[in-house]
């Protein structure tokens, strides 16, 4: 029975590892692209990402001001505040056609220049990695690849088990007995070795897809409510008249102590609140998970999430975007990652090399096979 199972898991991975394995390999190469992608444009771009640290800082409502000069039919859908110090103030504005990317000093104020994020090399791998430049049926492609990979790397491990006997060969690759040999060892031992890290990145990926549906399934299982937030408030008395940017980072700042401003999202209706996004020194989250939200006119706090205090679902889900990415365990991780991203491809061409050498076999065979019936 057992022999019949195993015979019929290896059918099961390798057809779908065949199937599906193309969008594994685009996933996985463009993962390792981003992994140091921003490092690269913000280097190569340094005229507009980085400027020289200054004493004081410009008033961002001024700097806001001078944006909407520029392009005064734009929204704000939301602004990237630096990191560290020495780093731009990126405003993303939306015009309906185009998605402009101005930059900004927060010293002097000055507008450094504008990119549009269609242009730019390294946001068209990112919207090719997350399946988005194909809208939903593109994520939806993504994210089933995603499902894919969790049990391609599940059904890997139990498939690589030699047994206790020979369980040191399964951790080796034969360079000896002829290229067959070889090529099964790379597929099998590879496959092991990164088994842990695959599983760990489908997971994350299946949750940065399907965010709904998984941190609904997590908070079930782990027994935590679900994240709430104000959607609604009262109507702008004044039209036009919002709380000023400096004004909601100084009370989110003070609601938050320690925390660094990573995102101000203005109101995209009249009847929306502010938010500001932060990061907590505890946080793994390269941008935090922690929100102040605000009433859009008088500033008064409506709800604060502190992403350190939050229910154990929405703890673990906080967790999985940062371990998808790289950034816990510094430069060693990322790098790790880098060549994560390439064993989907490997894993692909050593499998559809194991099943052509296969097949290339029975055909001689069936062929001798014939030539002696003759």
């Amino acid at each position: 029975m057992a022999k019949i199972f195993r015979k019929l898991l290896v059918q099961l991975h390798f057809y779908i590892g065949i199937s599906v394995g193309a969008v594994l390999v685009v996933s996985g190469i463009t993962g390792s692209l981003l992994v140091f992608g921003r490092d690269i444009d913000k280097s190569v771009n340094a005229h507009l990402t980085s400027v020289p640290i200054r004493e004081s800082r410009a008033s961002l409502s001024a700097i806001e001001s001078d944006v909407k000069d520029l392009y005064p039919d734009a929204s704000i859908p939301y602004i990237n505040m630096p990191r560290v110090a020495g780093e731009s103030i990126e405003f993303y504005l939306s015009t309906g056609e185009t998605f402009p990317i101005v930059y900004a000093d927060p010293y002097t104020g000055a507008i450094l220049g504008v990119r549009d994020q269609h242009s730019m090399l390294f946001e068209w791998i990112f919207a090719i990695h997350t399946g988005d430049i194909g809208g939903e049926t593109g994520e939806w492609v993504v994210g089933t690849g995603a499902i894919v990979l969790l049990l391609l790397s599940l059904s890997g491990i139990y498939l690589w088990f030699p047994g206790r006997r020979k369980l040191r060969r399964g951790f080796r690759i034969n360079t000896r007995n002829g290229t067959k040999r070889m090529v099964y060892d790379i597929h099998s031992v590879v496959g092991f070795y990164a088994s842990v890290l695959l599983v760990l990145t489908s997971v994350s990926a299946i949750y940065l897809i399907f965010h709904d549906a998984t941190a609904s399934f997590i908070n079930l299982i782990t027994f935590s409510p679900s994240a709430t937030a104000p959607s609604r408030t009262e109507p702008q008395k004044e039209p036009g008249k919002l709380l000023a940017l400096d004004d909601a980072v100084d009370i989110a700042q003070k609601a938050l102590p320690g925390s660094q401003i990573s995102y101000i999202l203005p109101p995209a209706e009249p009847d929306v609140p502010f938010a500001v996004r932060a990061k907590l020194p505890e946080e793994w989250h390269p941008n935090g998970r922690s929100v102040v939200y605000l009433n859009q006119n008088s500033g008064e706090i409506l709800h604060i999430e502190n992403a350190l205090n939050a229910p154990l679902g929405t703890r673990i889900t906080n967790a999985l975007y940062p371990l998808h990415i790289g950034v816990v365990g510094g430069t060693a991780n990322r790098v790790v990652q880098l060549f994560l991203g390439l064993v989907p491809a490997l894993l692909y061409v050593t499998g559809f090399w194991m099943w052509y050498s296969r097949r290339k076999r029975r055909a001689v065979s069936s062929s001798q096979k014939s030539l002696v019936q003759c």
